[in-house]
């Protein structure tokens, strides 16, 4: 199967950690996520290794990654912000949503940024964008939903 080039990479919970738990920790059930030129991001479970979610995520490529408990927040060249809820174990219904070229139910924000998006991370839960255009933004809370 094609992939496209690897630009970024984030390390989260699996499914049955607790909420509360830190992604920054390399876990045994761990997920590993990949942000990838073509504007996808893969998830992988870390028991086997093997993709069991491809999300069409952005309409340019995925530049930056950062796991927060359940939430995945992603960062781009369209100048967008994404936040997910990876929260779930079976991702059947959403591979076959994606499939069938329906939108993805997984992603719960969509925040609009005035710059390609370079870096993200997350403190004490408040999100921070820095951008192609040299800023830093403070942008949102992952607790907003």
């Amino acid at each position: 199967h094609n992939m496209s080039r690897v630009l970024c990479t984030a390390v989260g919970i699996g499914p049955g950690h607790g909420a509360a738990a830190s992604g920054g920790i390399f876990r045994p059930g761990a997920r590993f996520y990949s942000g990838h030129k073509d504007g996808t991001i893969r998830v992988w479970e870390t028991d086997t290794w093997s993709c069991v979610l491809t999300l069409q995520a952005h309409q340019d490529g995925v530049t930056a990654l950062v796991a927060w408990g359940a939430t995945l927040v992603s960062g781009s060249l369209d100048c967008s912000v994404r936040l997910w809820d990876l929260s779930c174990s079976d991702f059947s219904e959403e591979e076959e949503a994606r499939r069938s070229g329906r939108a993805s139910r997984l992603c719960i924000k969509n925040i609009l940024v005035q710059s390609e998006v370079a870096s993200l991370m997350v403190a004490d839960g408040v999100i921070v964008c820095g951008s192609k255009d040299r800023c830093v933004r403070v942008i949102d809370s992952v607790a907003s939903r």
